[in-house]
């Protein structure tokens, strides 16, 4: 039982030194990510911007699956409150399309008018 306890406290230690010479190296740019040449600032802004896209995409993700679901709902909703339509696959699958064509348009024109809406005005 020493032996394990020896063993997980001397990796305990080792991991633990390895993350706080990493940490140092890191602020005082040297740090030790086996990219030889690299400037850890421009690596730490890299960083920074992957975990935003990635953040951005994943909300883009939920976006696309919340609308799929919600579309494919509306031809069984409709079936229930008694209009006639035909409840099938290609119902189904052409209201998933139409809602998420709906979403891309929407997310697109709201850009453009993002952009062009600033050429517009002047703020003081």
């Amino acid at each position: 039982m020493a032996e394990i306890i020896n063993f997980i406290t001397g990796l305990a230690a080792s991991i633990g030194g390895k993350a706080i010479n990493f940490v140092t190296g890191f602020v005082t740019g040297n740090a030790p990510v086996g990219i030889a040449g690299t400037n850890t600032v421009f690596l730490a802004m890299i960083f920074v911007m992957f975990v935003f896209f990635v953040k951005k995409a994943m909300g883009l993700v939920t976006n696309l699956l919340i609308i799929g679901v919600a579309s494919a709902l509306f031809p069984v909703i409709l079936n229930y409150l008694g209009f006639s339509m035909a409840l099938s696959f290609e119902t189904i699958l052409f209201f998933i399309v139409l809602g998420l064509a709906a979403f891309f348009i929407f997310t697109i024109g709201k850009y453009v008018i993002g952009l062009l809406g600033g050429f517009g005005s002047r703020k003081k």
